[in-house]
């Protein structure tokens, strides 16, 4: 499989505090479980750094009828991808304006068993969490979204 470049985000190195704050300033949505994920002591965030990622259908790794995350997680590393850093969901969510209406996951370490979601619904930009047990399984038209290595 050919991995693509979809998206570069600048993850801004900001604190969850202030990743909320600046995503309540621009009327996105954070669902309650996002709100604790990002409150979280397992929340992390590093410093200011540009993230290239892979925007990939569960279906494209092989898996039309779905797939457990697990296996998900296994197949994406074998390519050369890797799980996201949790501030990239927050990240990916301020920079992602222009999401069409679509559901798209973060491929990283689950915290409390989720993982952060972005979606948009009637032009309301939401942040929200699902399922991150390596045992869940996902559609193949599921869409997750994993940060590309640089060697």
């Amino acid at each position: 499989m050919n991995i693509k470049k979809w998206k570069t985000i600048t993850v801004s190195g900001q604190s969850g505090e202030q990743l909320l704050f600046s995503m309540k300033k621009l009327n996105y949505f954070v669902s309650e479980f996002a709100n604790k994920i990002i409150l979280s002591p397992y929340f992390k965030y590093g410093v200011e750094r540009q993230v290239d990622l892979a925007k990939i259908q569960v279906a494209e790794l092989g898996h039309v009828d779905g797939a457990q995350l697990g296996r998900i997680y296994q197949d994406v590393i074998n390519l050369g991808l890797s799980s996201c850093l949790s501030d990239v969901g927050p990240g990916l969510r301020l920079e992602y304006s222009d999401q069409q209406c679509e559901e798209v996951k973060v491929g990283m370490n689950p915290i409390d068993n989720e993982i952060f979601s972005l979606s948009k619904q009637e032009n309301v930009s939401e942040l929200h969490t699902c399922c991150g047990q390596l045992e869940n399984y996902w559609p193949g038209g599921t869409y997750f979204v994993f940060e590309i290595l640089h060697k």
